[in-house]
């Protein structure tokens, strides 16, 4: 959070400058130069944003490939398929989670966030974060039925037949 809030405190006092320093060069007291800071920084910004970093996705497909099989992906979608669960109130919904965590340790324990979950008959999708902000989580079932339209271009990968995670964002 502190890291955050340095960031963006930097990048304000980089943007003053640099408004600053164009409004000299502009009335021709300060040498081009000055205005290479603020080129380099905004060139950068650029770049983070347009180059690929490893995501979420790589590190759940690992975690799940390496520490889930499918069967026990199978027989959990199914198990939440069959129940008939009450998520209407958030007790209900931490019942639940506490409930599928105790049955299914090592599948759930992929963040310390409470996952949440979307179940229907072609797939079970329990993912991970904020509803305002990006989010991770993985696919039981036929991803052709899940509504894709939100996922950027290869931010989903397929784990086993069946089993995709994906990072999304809204």
């Amino acid at each position: 959070m502190y890291v955050l809030s340095v960031f963006l405190l930097s990048s304000m006092a980089l943007i003053i400058h640099v408004i600053l320093s164009s409004i000299t060069v502009i009335r021709r007291k300060q040498p081009v130069k000055s205005l290479r800071p603020g080129v380099v920084y905004i060139a950068i910004l650029v770049l983070l944003f347009e180059i690929r970093f490893p995501s979420y996705v790589d590190g759940m497909r690992e975690s799940i490939s390496t520490g889930v099989s499918r069967a026990e992906l199978q027989v959990f979608a199914t198990d939440v398929q069959t129940r008939i669960f009450n998520w209407n109130t958030a007790d209900d919904s931490q019942r639940n989670v506490k409930f599928f965590r105790e049955k299914f340790p090592r599948l759930l324990a992929l963040s310390p966030i409470p996952p949440r979950f979307r179940i229907t008959t072609d797939y079970v999708d329990v993912f991970y974060g904020s509803a305002l902000t990006k989010h991770w989580g993985f696919i039981v079932g036929d991803i052709s039925q899940f509504p894709m339209g939100h996922i950027p271009e290869g931010m989903y990968h397929q784990v086993y037949d069946g089993v995709w995670v994906y990072h999304d964002t809204w």
